[in-house]
């Protein structure tokens, strides 16, 4: 999973990752989880972006933010083999679902979110997938309003680190409306996404 942490991270400058894989510090801030720096995606003085590692431990690890090798928060984080949370859609032609780019019953849509679990073939932490997909162990079930969509695909998104890909057909009957509410169960029920459907 991608996790944003806030807070306040005093002597923490502004910066974000340049390069694939990510790196284990940005400037002279890193992140411990359990103990080990894991991959930085944006640090900030009251922001930091990271990936969870793909093998700690199920729990409640301890987090540490680190400036300069000095301690300056501390926390646990809990973890979980599924966590979805979704944040864009992307219509059959790529571009971003909205009110005045629908989609339309019977596309494809392909939905990015963070929380898949497990994947196969396993990616290194802070690496992008490469042209090999990299699918989760089940398919999540995807519901567009009332409707359940038809899932073509679950996995990493190839190019991107720690985002989740889900390809899914629209139903023929799915509602219409510029805020039709679209969730994901794996494990656990995401955060509700509206997508736009004509």
């Amino acid at each position: 999973s991608l996790v944003s942490l806030t807070g306040s991270f005093a002597g923490s400058a502004t910066t974000g990752a340049g390069s694939v894989p990510l790196p284990r510090r940005l400037g002279e801030t890193e992140v411990l989880v359990g103990g080990a720096a894991v991959p930085l995606l944006y640090a900030s003085a009251t922001q930091i972006n990271f990936q969870v590692p793909r093998q700690p431990l199920i729990g409640q690890p301890l987090v540490e933010v680190r400036v300069g090798g000095q301690r300056v928060a501390r926390g646990s984080l809990t973890v979980i083999p599924w966590a979805p949370g979704l944040f864009a859609a992307l219509n059959q032609d790529g571009r971003p679902n909205s009110a005045s780019n629908p989609a339309r019953r019977g596309q494809v849509i392909q939905i990015y979110a963070t929380g898949q679990g497990e994947v196969s073939p396993a990616v290194e932490d802070g690496a992008a997938p490469g042209t090999a997909l990299s699918v989760t162990a089940s398919l999540p079930q995807v519901d567009v309003g009332l409707r359940r969509a038809e899932v073509q695909f679950s996995g990493l998104a190839p190019g991107l680190v720690g985002a989740w890909q889900i390809n899914a057909v629209i139903p023929a009957d799915a509602a219409t409306g510029s805020a039709v509410p679209l969730t994901v169960i794996q494990g656990l029920r995401s955060n509700t996404l509206s997508i736009a459907i004509q």
